[in-house]
């Protein structure tokens, strides 16, 4: 089935003809300031608010402590990641992390 706007696309493309300025649109663009950089403080500020409220929530939650076992268990013995002994929420805090440093990053 075709899609019940085509036709009005092809009868405003065909009937369209370019509107004479005069070079108007041309003198427009030249006076425009010329573009600034972005400086968009949302970025670091969600970054932020992610990185305390994980904290908070890490330090209020009654089983918190896996994280802290998982990354002790991580240092003192040389595990690998998919060791057994290190919980998934670990990696998953880790991979949250890593990749927002990586979104900063390429957005700068």
């Amino acid at each position: 089935m075709t899609d019940p706007t085509d036709w009005l696309d092809d009868v405003l493309e065909a009937t369209a003809a370019p509107i004479p300025d005069d070079g108007f649109t041309d003198r427009v663009v030249q006076a425009l300031p010329p573009l600034r950089p972005r400086c968009d403080p949302r970025a670091p500020i969600l970054l932020a608010a992610g990185l305390l409220g994980g904290a908070v929530a890490f330090l209020w939650a009654p089983g918190g402590r896996f994280l802290a076992d998982a990354v002790t268990a991580v240092a003192a013995f040389g595990l690998h990641p998919f060791h057994p002994g290190v919980p998934m929420a670990a990696l998953a805090v880790l991979a949250a992390v890593v990749g927002s440093v990586a979104y900063l990053a390429t957005e700068g």
